[in-house]
């Protein structure tokens, strides 16, 4: 589980007013590959964000239609609970 230490590296260093968000993918063992978006909320919780190809595919062409800025457009999507959605607190990894 590397990947959760890298993701709450991350989070932890970044600023509270830097709005990024890092992506990877990951092919699970059922080959349908997946986009994980990782942004923190508000409260400083960690949201994990799994898009399919073809949701992703729109995300971005969301984003070159309307201009928007990807964090915006993401963290939308995730809040209005459309995809599927993981919600941890970091500090339980302490």
């Amino acid at each position: 589980m590397d990947y959760i230490k890298k993701i709450l590296n991350f989070l932890k260093k970044r600023n509270d007013h830097d709005d990024t968000f890092m992506s990877f993918s990951h092919v699970p063992e059922d080959s349908n590959e997946k986009v994980i978006t990782i942004h923190s909320d508000a409260d400083g919780m960690v949201v994990m964000s799994v898009f399919t190809l073809e949701e992703f595919a729109m995300v971005k062409d969301i984003i070159d239609l309307t201009g928007g800025d990807p964090y915006d457009i993401i963290t939308g999507i995730s809040e209005e609970k459309n995809i599927t959605t993981i919600v941890f607190n970091p500090k339980d990894f302490d």
